[in-house]
């Protein structure tokens, strides 16, 4: 990896710290997140499934009752 230098205003720079640490992750990261999400075919769509695992609900019944919990009944 390699370093970079860019102008940015306090309150970006504020803004930027907040959000990195609502979604627990460093400045950086968050800024090269966001710059990655600008360039086609890099964006959201190819991390779409990042949340993949991240959160545990402590329910096993999950992957049998998914239509259920989708409001999608059996018919």
């Amino acid at each position: 990896m390699k370093r970079i230098s860019f102008y940015a205003d306090e309150q970006m720079l504020d803004e930027v710290r907040r959000a990195a640490a609502h979604e627990n992750i460093s400045a950086s990261q968050f800024i090269r997140d966001a710059i990655r999400a600008r360039i086609p075919g890099q964006g959201p769509a190819s991390h779409r499934f990042a949340f993949t695992g991240k959160y545990a609900s402590g329910r096993t019944d999950i992957a049998e009752r998914y239509r259920e919990l989708l409001g999608r009944e059996k018919r």
